[in-house]
């Protein structure tokens, strides 16, 4: 099991180590065995033995006496062994195979408490190389971690001591359980306080505060007179009797007819009540239905003079979630950032709702103790990037543009890019990605948004260091995948060019299947997603259709009639293929949409529409190539190739291609 708490203790030992071992030197509780595998020569036998057994006592990963170390010449006696070993509560099973060519080191860690803790780790050593040296070198860098993992977890058990009536301390290994009535091992309170989840959640200050949002908002939206309130003309109900008569029959669930700005804004509000409760310490699904709940009570309760939107209960619940959750996994780059100004600014921002949080909740339970901060102080074993840069744009219609672009992807699995071969199941976020767009100068108005996290993985690596110490083998993950992404390009002044597009799809539910492979310095990096999704688009071919009938009325769904768009539901598939080459990077990304619209549940069911049945193809091509110029600048050229296809059945089909040369300057700050 993998969640937030343990890749927090998982992480935190490696930024740590230093320190802690210049204060303190805690000796593992758990025995440690050695297996030399395939060594035929006894000089090479008592050689490596002693070796082993040395850096295993040296650097304390087992308690006296000094570790076995027993010969095996097959797979078979190994595997006996090593089940024995496991059987008499050996921790800590060190492996040296001998392959002609090379060595081969493994550890295997038969004592998991969480998902802090690797269970096997492989590395392959050239015998050329000065092996015995790289042998102590992993060791050290094993036992580092070990040792401060044991010392972090002891710490952050002893700090929720503070706010946890269940357990206390007798001494740094025995613990007094209060709910048994008995004593306890250090192992078996850490694993209580782990699933003793509510040491870190403030479920009262996060329902005070979603509260305080709710509250303000609703008095926001009537605190004018009906004749000088802008959301009279959504008001459908005249009496509360008809709008709950309406409520319990399901009669007043539809799609609004509102304008995409005001229905993108649901994104957002999603995303502070999911932000509000994440930060309190909620789980992923916790914040989730926290979401959902919030939503539902604008809905059906503040808004009662309206319909029950089900675009906005579905925008704000999901967009809430995928942008809240990517946002949450973004902060953890500024944990493992250098410290800068800037970084520790950021820090704070990131910081701030759950140190408010805390004290709220502290307030309200009026004893004055915290609790246990989940904060930046902490560093997660992460394999982050994070691009600021500046573009200059051009298209093939007459339009121009410069945006500020931000670019962030977290990979949160420890020692991802660390020598050695793992094959596991995560169960928390592994990946997140969140891309930010917007435009300035010009007269190209653009707006995109994308957020995606892959909620958990079959994760499986071979990784190896050759001579020259670069990367060879591979790493993948496959999992389920959310995503969000908005997309706006409006041309000049007049909001009916018809050039302008724009777009807002949930992917609802779909797979990442994403493999990055290393050779001899080169890493190349293949991405491929599906997805089903729950979209708002601009209908391309309306406006023609439109004007063929000479511009009558009360010919498509409210909305599409008055904005132009409609709700649909469709598919996306995406692949993007990344290579990076010393100071070099060169990559192609493709994509696809489909959406067919909603034809039910429109916001005038009296009303007499024509089911036009509205549908829209998407096709994206990217092409770029970038060289870096030291180790924080780049930059890139590139273009984009959209192709749109906007189809009404019983009409015709129109399609157009839009072609965007840019190229940036690009700084990475992680």
């Amino acid at each position: 099991m993998f969640n937030f708490k343990t890749a927090i203790v998982f992480s935190t030992a490696f930024l740590t180590t230093n320190f802690i071992f210049a204060k303190e030197n805690i000796v593992s509780d758990h025995k440690t065995a050695v297996i030399l595998k395939s060594f035929k020569l006894k000089a090479d036998q008592d050689l490596y033995c002693k070796l082993l057994k040395k850096e295993i006592y040296e650097w304390s990963l087992s308690t006296q006496p000094q570790p076995d170390c027993n010969i095996v010449l097959d797979d078979k006696t190994e595997t006996h062994l090593i089940e024995n070993y496991k059987k008499n509560a050996f921790g800590t099973i060190v492996v040296l195979q001998d392959n002609n060519e090379n060595l081969k080191l493994k550890i295997i860690n038969t004592i998991q408490t969480d998902g802090s803790d690797p269970s096997n780790l492989n590395w392959t050593i050239l015998k050329k190389d000065q092996h015995e040296t790289y042998i102590s070198k992993v060791l050290k860098k094993y036992s580092e971690f070990h040792q401060s993992n044991d010392i972090i977890k002891q710490r952050l058990l002893d700090m929720a001591l503070d706010s946890t009536s269940s357990l206390a301390k007798v001494d740094n290994q025995t613990y007094y359980d209060k709910d048994k009535k008995a004593y306890v091992s250090f192992k078996d309170a850490y694993g209580k306080y782990l699933n003793e989840s509510k040491l870190q959640k403030n479920y009262l200050a996060a329902g005070v505060e979603i509260s305080a949002i709710l509250g303000l908002s609703t008095y926001n939206y009537y605190r004018l007179p009906k004749n000088q309130n802008p959301n009279f003309v959504d008001w459908d109900y005249n009496s509360f009797s008809d709008s709950i008569k309406n409520r319990l029959n399901n009669n007043a669930l539809r799609f609004d007819n509102n304008g995409f700005s005001v229905n993108e804004g649901h994104y957002y509000a999603g995303f502070a009540y999911y932000m509000t409760a994440r930060t309190a310490g909620l789980s992923r699904l916790e914040s989730l239905l926290v979401t959902l709940g919030a939503s539902s009570f604008w809905e059906y309760i503040s808004e009662y003079k309206e319909v029950v939107s089900l675009n906005d209960q579905i925008n704000t619940t999901l967009g809430g979630f995928i942008i809240g959750e990517t946002t949450f996994q973004m902060c953890k780059i500024f944990r493992v950032a250098k410290t800068t100004y800037v970084n520790s600014i950021m820090k704070g921002i990131c910081n701030a709702p759950r140190k408010g949080s805390n004290w709220l909740q502290a307030k309200m339970r009026n004893n004055g103790q915290m609790n246990l901060e989940e904060s930046l102080e902490s560093s997660p074993d992460i394999w982050a990037k994070l691009d600021l840069s500046i573009s200059n744009i051009k298209t093939n219609v007459g339009g121009q543009t410069r945006t500020l672009n931000i670019k962030g992807q977290v990979i949160a699995i420890p020692m991802f890019e660390e020598p050695g071969q793992v094959q596991e199941l995560l169960t928390d976020t592994v990946f997140s990605e969140l891309n930010f767009e917007k435009s300035f100068g010009g007269n190209l108005n653009v707006f995109k948004l994308l957020a995606k996290t892959t909620l958990a993985a079959y994760y499986q690596k071979k990784l190896s260091l050759d001579k020259d110490e670069a990367l060879n083998g591979y790493n993948l993950f496959i999992g389920p995948t959310v995503a969000f992404e908005v997309d706006e390009s409006y041309y000049g002044q007049d909001e009916k060019d018809p050039r302008n597009d724009f777009r807002g799809i949930a992917h609802v539910i779909g797979s990442t299947i994403d493999i990055t492979g290393y050779y001899k310095g080169t890493r190349l990096r293949a991405i491929l997603d599906v997805y089903g999704d729950f979209a708002m688009v601009k209908s391309y071919a309306f406006d023609t259709y439109k004007q063929a009938q000479d511009n009558s009325t009360a010919i498509a769904s409210s909305v599409l009639e008055k904005h132009g768009y409609y709700y649909a539901t469709g598919s996306t598939q995406k692949i993007h293929l990344i290579i990076e080459k010393d100071s070099f990077e060169a990559g192609v990304s493709l994509s696809r949409s489909d959406m067919t619209s909603i034809e039910s549940f429109d916001r005038n069911p009296d009303k007499k529409n024509i089911d036009l049945n509205p549908q829209d193809k998407i096709f994206n091509q990217k092409y770029w190539v970038a060289y870096k110029l030291n180790k924080d600048w780049r930059v890139e050229i590139g273009r984009e190739y959209t192709k749109r296809y906007g189809i009404i059945p019983s009409f015709s089909q129109i399609s157009s291609k839009t072609i965007k040369t840019y190229g940036q300057l690009i700084y990475s700050y992680k």
